[in-house]
């Protein structure tokens, strides 16, 4: 795989065979820090991302850390059904 010019997202189609010394699956919080401190340390990085868009779960999360049907949710009159949650998972 040839060298690329951006680290913009590339959609590719087609099976591909990588050469890189680190392969990280997911683009989280722990995805990309270790793509990041890999980098740094010289390392040739691939990063996959099954979403559009970077960011996993955390991005999801905005960085909060989830409590499903949390109190303050039952407060403000936001239901977060069980069944929802498990299918999230």
């Amino acid at each position: 795989m040839p060298p690329r010019e951006s680290s913009r997202p590339e959609l590719c189609d087609s099976r591909i065979d990588p050469d890189a010394d680190v392969i990280v699956v997911g683009s989280g919080c722990a995805g990309l820090a270790t793509a990041l401190f890999c980098a740094w340390r010289g390392l040739s990085v691939i990063l996959l991302e099954k979403a559009p868009e970077i960011g996993g779960t955390t991005r999801k999360s905005a960085f909060w850390t989830w409590v499903p049907n949390n109190g303050h949710l039952q407060d403000i009159g936001v239901e977060d059904v069980e069944e929802d949650f498990l299918r999230y998972c």
